[in-house]
């Protein structure tokens, strides 16, 4: 079965949720969707499988437009929906479950799905005294009875091991082969790039991107579908007068991927700071390059060429005209990220004026109004802002000083999940910090000592 959406729009509350979605679900493949939550991911499957109804535009099914009324409208055009939760009866046997609403019992078919997905279980054990991930497959067995030509599954590998997931993907791609078409919502970048013929990825309830796995360039390294763009810092030495020095300070670090650099200040860490974000570039010397692959793209020699923190504002140029937007978080985020003076709206548009303040401040998770001073801020309030404006950019490189600094525990796991998810949109992110909480998110980790750095293995 061919699938497509077109033009599919919904709002709720004047809240616009999907806009404009165009996908084509191509038979025996299986296709990704991904997107943070609240993209719309599942707000589409609810749309495919009849639970919602499009404000606008129409499903086509084999190039025929078809009215999906509700979820048994679906099923019977051969559409069927896992949930991330699985919607079953948990006092009644797994065999009661399995038959309940079943029409055309196939028993052959019965047992061959029963011995693949739930072997070894008593189908007489209640679904209540059964595990998560049984529970799971439970959902999933139920559904292939009904012989589905397009199956969604939301999260399949959120309760899986290791094992279960290389069973399970194993499985749908065989049922893929046979001509099952599957869409699989996943917040999972890496096993959407190892198992899925085609990724599409929402925001905010539009579409992103779209590849088909032909398309997607993986990079050996990290094993991320992205470019081979990589950012280098080549023979760093400064010797500033009220600092400690650095000394043939060298690293790279390529798209998709986050290294830390872990050091002290009397190692040298602020000058190294002040040199990558060129805040202060005074008896300093080295390069800065970027390259792809073999090809430099970008280079600059710090003795006798402009580097600065501005020209790091507006984004590195490269030779072929395209811009790389940068993101950086200064160790002083009072004075050097913002200023106690100034009006949290102005913090917020001074780089970009289209910028909403009140729409940051929302994405920060802090309760402040735009019109007060940076003043009112806790530093944790600061830092989170500092975040959402620089992430707001969309950077290709990152720069993190001190990202954690000052933050509780859940803060800290908040701005990890952000961080990790800016390398997996294909962010290049150079972490300083005086800590390694931030060690276990790194590919790559470097010590800074006495003004020299050392990889840590």
């Amino acid at each position: 079965m061919n699938l497509e959406l077109q033009n599919i729009c919904i709002s709720f509350s004047q809240k616009v949720v999907l806009e404009d979605v165009n996908i084509l679900f191509q038979e025996g493949k299986i296709h990704g969707l991904l997107g943070d939550n609240g993209a719309g991911k599942s707000t589409t499957a609810n749309i495919i499988s009849g639970e919602l109804q499009p404000s606008s535009g129409q499903i086509l099914i084999d190039g025929k437009p078809v009215q999906l009324h509700n979820s048994k409208s679906a099923i019977k055009n051969g559409i069927c929906y896992v949930h991330q939760r699985p919607m079953l009866a948990d006092s009644i046997s797994i065999k009661e479950n399995l038959l309940l609403g079943l029409k055309n019992k196939d028993k052959n078919l019965f047992q061959k799905l029963t011995k693949l997905w739930l072997k070894d279980i008593p189908l007489s054990t209640l679904v209540k005294n059964t595990g998560s991930d049984t529970k799971f497959f439970i959902a999933l067995t139920s559904v292939l009875l009904k012989k589905p030509e397009f199956l969604i599954l939301d999260e399949p590998s959120a309760l899986l091991d290791n094992n279960q997931r290389e069973f399970l993907y194993g499985q749908l791609q065989q049922m893929a082969k046979q001509g099952m078409t599957m869409l699989v919502i996943t917040h999972n970048l890496d096993e959407a790039e190892k198992y899925c013929d085609t990724i599409v990825r929402l925001e905010k309830g539009i579409i992103k991107n779209s590849l088909q796995k032909s398309e997607l360039k993986i990079n050996p390294v990290t094993n991320k579908a992205f470019g081979s763009l990589q950012l280098h810092f080549n023979n760093l030495t400064a010797r500033p007068a009220n600092l400690p020095a650095i000394f043939d300070v060298n690293f790279s670090v390529k798209q998709g991927e986050i290294i830390l650099i872990q050091g002290l200040p009397e190692d040298g860490l602020v000058t190294l700071e002040n040199v990558i974000t060129g805040f202060n570039l005074k008896n300093a010397q080295g390069t800065v390059e970027i390259t792809d692959e073999s090809e430099s793209l970008f280079k600059c020699n710090l003795k006798s060429e402009k580097y600065s923190i501005k020209q790091l504002q507006k984004g590195l140029k490269l030779k072929s005209g395209k811009n790389i937007a940068c993101g950086i978080i200064p160790t002083d985020k009072k004075f050097r990220g913002s200023n106690p003076e100034l009006k949290i709206e102005d913090i917020l548009t001074a780089e970009n004026p289209k910028n909403s303040s009140e729409e940051l401040i929302k994405t920060a998770e802090i309760n402040i109004k735009a019109e007060e001073k940076c003043s009112a801020l806790s530093g944790g309030m600061l830092q989170r802002l500092l975040l959402a404006r620089e992430l707001n950019k969309k950077p290709e490189i990152l720069l993190l000083c001190q990202p954690l600094q000052g933050l509780d525990v859940t803060a800290c796991q908040q701005i990890c999940k952000k961080i990790t998810e800016t390398a997996e949109a294909g962010a290049m992110v150079i972490i300083l910090a005086s800590d390694n909480l931030t060690a276990d998110l790194c590919s790559q980790y470097y010590k800074l000592n006495n003004g020299k750095l050392e990889e840590v293995v």
